[in-house]
């Protein structure tokens, strides 16, 4: 499992590259307040950079791995009950 967050990633652009390049990966999207979503690294949620807004795509912890199912429990072990899925991207 990767973790990009804004400690070891401020500028988001870590994620960014990484993300164009393991697009067969899955990311556990955490924003404040508990809201927690599955995604694709290639999911068009992560682009808004090529729309020329402006953010960080680390502000927001993402977990990231290989298996769905690491994610899933990951999940479960913080408390959420039914992980909400991308429906752009799964």
């Amino acid at each position: 499992m990767i973790t990009f967050d804004k400690n070891n990633d401020p500028t988001g652009e870590l994620f960014d590259n990484w993300r164009r390049k393991n697009g067969n990966w899955y990311v556990l999207n955490v924003r404040p307040g508990g809201n927690i979503m599955l995604h694709r690294p290639n999911c068009f949620h992560f682009e808004f950079k090529a729309y020329g807004l402006k953010g960080n795509l680390s502000k927001n912890t993402k977990y990231c791995s290989q298996s769905k199912q690491e994610l899933e429990m990951l999940a479960q072990n913080r408390g959420v009950k039914n992980l909400k899925k991308c429906r752009t991207c799964l």
